[in-house]
């Protein structure tokens, strides 16, 4: 008996008589629509998988930066309250607000840029070298900038803590060498490398409480105190500096300098004036009327309650910042 015709052959003789083609044609679509139809319901249900792997990560990973963080925040506020006289913890509020106004133009200007533009580039290449030098001269500026603010406006901005010639050479030392430490952070941060910031955040806070604690035993002024916390938190530099030489991120600046590079930097920096100008100084110029008007004990107790907002916020930015900042490394 002759064999029933298949469904190819059918399919010829229906409607394309004498050509199998527009048959293999459809099955060959048929099979690929429902291949990508398989493997989108893979990436579906992989992609969100992995990224919250990496988030849980790198959360976890910032738990102990942000830890070592609040501790040390906590231990110098006592540390000051108890130790420090009645107006200790003022004074240290009013000697943290006076860094944040030499450095918030780096640290969320200069540096936030950095993180943006050096995360895609390789260390060495010809590109990283002028992002990395327009972020070296807008810090520079800024610095020389301070510097000028000090000196010119010494009275009403350090004027609290009676310093002398020497302080006032001391603490703008101190806030060069913060400023350059937190820069190369940024850079490490931008090449991913989350575990060595994580170690050098839990080393900062570690120095600055016992650069404190040591010269509270040592019987100095409350002034030179805080002085020698700036200075132990500078001092990390030597470390930070020593990852980065080993990562390979130390690279040379051939004076080729980008005006691109400037000028898009410069636009970060533009927008943490705002910062600076409502936020950090009005928080500045607010403790120095209450000073004025009350006395340190009293103005103390309106900032302890501060403090403790501000260790519920810098919980928070501390978490955000290290989990949202390029994917980590090894």
């Amino acid at each position: 008996m002759p064999k029933a015709p298949s469904g190819t052959a059918l399919h010829r003789c229906r409607r394309h008589p004498g050509s199998a083609e527009p048959a293999r044609a459809r099955t060959t679509a048929t099979f690929a629509a429902h291949a990508a139809r398989r493997l989108f319901r893979l990436d579906c249900c992989r992609a969100p998988t992995g990224g919250v792997r990496r988030f849980v990560r790198g959360a976890l990973g910032s738990g102990l930066a942000v830890g070592a963080r609040t501790a040390g925040a906590l231990l110098l506020n006592k540390l000051l309250a108890v130790y420090g006289g009645p107006g200790g913890l003022t004074l240290l509020a009013h000697f943290q607000n006076l860094m944040a106004l030499f450095t918030t133009l780096p640290n969320e200007g200069t540096h936030v840029g950095i993180v943006k533009y050096l995360a895609p580039l390789r260390a060495g290449s010809g590109r990283y070298r002028a992002w990395l030098g327009a972020g070296l001269l807008l810090n520079g500026l800024a610095l020389v900038l301070g510097t000028v603010a000090l000196v010119v406006g010494r009275q009403a901005l350090v004027g609290i803590f009676r310093p002398s010639v020497s302080w006032v050479v001391l603490f703008a030392l101190g806030i060069g060498l913060l400023t350059a430490n937190t820069f190369w952070v940024a850079v490490l941060l931008a090449a991913g490398r989350l575990r060595a910031y994580v170690w050098l955040t839990v080393i900062l806070s570690g120095i600055g409480v016992a650069g404190v604690g040591a010269a509270l035993y040592a019987g100095l002024p409350v002034e030179n105190v805080l002085l020698a916390y700036l200075l132990a938190q500078g001092a990390t530099l030597l470390p930070t500096l020593g990852l980065c030489a080993r990562y390979g991120l130390l690279q040379p600046w051939r004076g080729q300098l980008s005006r691109r590079a400037v000028r898009d930097l410069g636009q970060f920096l533009l927008m943490a004036v705002s910062v600076l100008l409502f936020s950090k100084a009005v928080d500045f110029v607010m403790r120095d009327v209450l000073i004025r008007y009350f006395d340190l004990y009293q103005t103390g107790l309106w900032q302890a309650v501060a403090k403790l907002s501000d260790n519920y916020t810098m919980v928070f930015s501390a978490v955000m910042g290290s989990v949202y900042y390029p994917a980590s490394r090894p």
